[in-house]
């Protein structure tokens, strides 16, 4: 099964994210500022469409 990545835009630390959806859709979806914290670093960023990725 594929998850919804993210990398944080702080220490580049791959994490699945919080909003689990599939591929289809995200085709569909338009993900825009939403915020994420990257259990590597604490840190809380927004992220959008194009920063997420399946694997």
């Amino acid at each position: 099964m594929t998850k919804l990545m993210v990398r944080c835009k702080n220490c580049k630390f791959k994490f699945p994210s919080f909003t689990q959806i599939n591929e289809v859709a995200f085709e569909t979806a338009a993900p825009n500022n939403n915020v994420e914290e990257c259990p590597g670093c604490s840190e809380m960023l927004a992220y959008s469409k194009k920063d997420y990725f399946f694997e």
